[in-house]
């Protein structure tokens, strides 16, 4: 996954707010929601990031979040991300799970390592 955190964006049509997401998937219920699950592994995984990702200005506060949906051209299938907007001073952050070559090499932040022990 690639974490891009960028200037303020006021535009994101065409992607479905996060709620709206997990109402159209519908909650699990005894059979396991797959999609469900898959949204909200990747609102933990994003934040976490956000959190943890060297120069990241992540203060734990957004506006809204958006999952939109990128073509995967290894599987033919598709392959969800997230973006949000901080609340505080507006920096967008961009969760994907390709590269994303048409935004700025500067903006995309570099992982820590994970420290086992």
């Amino acid at each position: 996954m690639y974490l891009y955190q960028t200037d303020p964006q006021d535009y994101f049509a065409g992607m479905m707010p996060i709620r709206e997401a997990l109402a159209y998937l519908g909650e699990p219920d005894g059979e396991e929601n797959v999609g469900f699950k898959n949204v909200l592994d990747l609102v933990v995984a994003a934040t976490y990031a956000a959190a943890t990702y060297d120069g990241s200005y992540w203060e734990g506060d957004y506006n809204f979040m958006h999952v939109f949906v990128l073509p995967d051209p290894e599987s033919c299938g598709t392959r969800l991300g997230l973006i949000w907007k901080q609340a505080n001073n507006g920096s967008t952050f961009i969760f994907s799970p390709l590269l994303l070559p048409w935004i700025n090499e500067k903006n995309l932040l570099p992982a820590k390592p994970l420290k086992r022990g």
